[in-house]
């Protein structure tokens, strides 16, 4: 599906929608946007929760509203009340930023990038641009319903002066004497197709000044979607928007997974155990071969939040990632933080807005383990893993897929050759492994690959385990089958195909037909009326 067709006359109907709206306010002149955004940035075309790049709307506006010069009726009809634009970003797939509330959710729209400290050249001279040297402020409507509707947006804003800063957004009417600055993050709503930002202030601007509307924290479902692509619409006020179409992400399959053999020197070929010797021991179970997961090196295997500024932790829970368009190369988004303090909204306070729930994580799910056959897997990488330019990836074993980020991960039962194993525990045949990225591998170059290695093991009691061949399925996690619709950010599809681990070897028992037990029964039911008549006869 292309965007780009339908883009003008779409546009220009958003154009006369916002023309005949804002009824009661003072509109700017026509406002000039042009929408943008980086390379469009690889994501893993089997996550259904894959950040894309932010857009980012360049404004420029050529009279600016004038403070007013003393207190005026706080109504949408005062002359320094700043028009109130709606920001619709529509896309060629699903939208799957965690929903905080209702339709609200964690994607946001940064008025003038506040905490990012920009400077600018304006007539060779540097100058600092107001709205980044701000603290972010969320529109803190108490619930979400004012964020649900464009007639009805909240958090209006009006002209004022805060010490030299002249004609910028205030919270009051009483602009000239105002200290309070005006709102500069503005939560997104689901919509039909995608996304849209309510009650965003376009203040016009002064000759050469612009301002700059960034949407970020986007997440997108990205199975079979090819490549991501967003239109850009504004309504509200009258606008043009230049180059509206947007390529923001290219989604294609990432993980590779194979088996490597038991020194992980080569391929696996699958061992074959005797049904009557069996593999291994209890306290010593036999090295198989080893799972390797492997992908590109810049987007496949990420921590939960970049270990720079979580003080080296890649799974913190507190991490701030507040710098608006820095590249943080880690699960989680944009966490919107004043200080140490998280900024939540929409009543939403259990979940910090652009934090992932976990790093990447992978699982390996074996399949027809026969009775009296245990298999062990590696609680953490080993073999081959790859070691980048700076760190080396690698990931810990954890309990389910869906295990909180804090929790403590499996601590290996026995050893073998220097690496921890743990049983896994079956049930109807099938046994499942997780493990989640802890540290990455940092390599500058697109196109590498890097992989981890887990060895995995195997004891099948001597005379038991019956025969048959155990296969195993790779893929991330957590998948659908696994949080069965309820929200975790990062989640994906699972489209992978088993591959044999091992085999027991041995000529199962000829299994007796139905028909042939039909007819024992019923001899045995006639000889026993027979026995029950002699007896009665004597």
């Amino acid at each position: 599906m292309t965007l780009r067709g339908i883009a003008p006359a779409i546009i220009l109907i958003g154009l006369f929608a916002g023309l005949a709206s804002g009824q009661g306010v003072i509109p700017p002149p026509t406002v000039v946007c042009t929408a943008g955004t980086n390379y469009p940035i690889p994501v893993r075309g089997e996550g259904q929760t894959e950040l894309v790049n932010d857009i980012i709307l360049t404004c420029t506006g050529p009279t600016p509203l004038a403070a007013a010069a003393g207190s005026v009726p706080a109504t949408a009809s005062s002359l320094n009340a700043i028009p109130q634009m709606t920001v619709t970003v529509r896309l060629n797939t699903t939208v799957t930023s965690r929903v905080l509330a209702g339709v609200v959710t964690e994607a946001l729209l940064l008025v003038d990038d506040p905490g990012a400290d920009e400077t600018t050249i304006v007539n060779n001279t540097i100058v600092t641009n107001y709205g980044s040297t701000l603290p972010i402020s969320v529109c803190p409507t108490p619930t979400a319903t004012a964020w649900q509707s464009a007639a009805s947006p909240g958090c209006q804003e009006w002209v004022g002066n805060i010490g030299s800063n002249t004609n910028v957004p205030v919270l009051s009417t009483n602009g000239q004497t105002n200290t309070t600055p005006g709102y500069n993050a503005f939560p997104g709503v689901l919509t039909a197709g995608g996304v849209a930002f309510n009650g965003v202030p376009m203040l016009a601007t002064a000759a050469n000044a612009t301002h700059t509307f960034r949407i970020t924290n986007v997440r997108v479902n990205a199975l079979n979607s090819g490549a991501i692509q967003a239109l850009v619409l504004v309504t509200g006020v009258p606008a043009v928007i230049n180059n509206p179409t947007l390529t923001l992400a290219s989604g294609t399959p990432e993980l590779s997974a194979s088996l490597g053999n038991s020194s992980d020197g080569g391929a696996l070929t699958p061992p074959v155990f005797a049904v009557s010797s069996g593999a291994g021991s209890p306290g010593a179970p036999s090295v198989v071969g080893y799972l390797r997961f492997g992908g590109n090196a810049l987007r496949t295997f990420m921590t939960r939040v970049n270990p720079l500024v979580a003080g080296g932790s890649g799974q913190s829970a507190t991490a701030v990632q507040d710098i608006p368009g820095a590249v943080y190369n880690s699960e989680s988004g944009l966490t919107p933080y004043v200080g140490s303090t998280p900024q939540y909204f929409a009543g939403n306070t259990t979940y910090i807005p652009g934090l992932a729930d976990s790093g990447t994580r992978v699982k390996a799910v074996f399949h027809n383990i026969p009775l009296g056959a245990t298999i062990y897997a590696g609680t953490s990488s080993g073999g081959n893993t790859t070691t980048g330019l700076v760190g080396t990836l690698s990931v810990r074993m954890i309990s389910s897929p869906t295990a909180p980020d804090g929790a403590s991960p499996v601590a290996p039962t026995i050893t073998i050759g220097g690496a921890g194993f743990v049983p896994l525990v079956p049930s109807n045949g099938s046994a499942t492994a997780t493990w989640e990225v802890i540290t990455y591998a940092f390599s500058p170059y697109s196109g590498v690959q890097e992989n981890f290695d887990i060895p995995v093991a195997v004891y099948a009691a001597p005379g038991v385990a019956s025969p048959g061949a155990v296969t195993v399925n790779m893929s991330f996690a957590p998948t659908y089958s696994d949080i069965q619709g309820q929200q975790f950010i990062p989640s994906f599809a699972d489209p992978s195909t088993p591959m044999t681990v091992f085999s027991i070897g041995g000529t199962p028992a000829t299994p007796v037909p139905s028909s042939l037990i039909l007819v024992l029964c019923g001899l045995g039911a006639l000889l026993l009326f027979a026995a029950a008549r002699k007896l009665a006869a004597r």
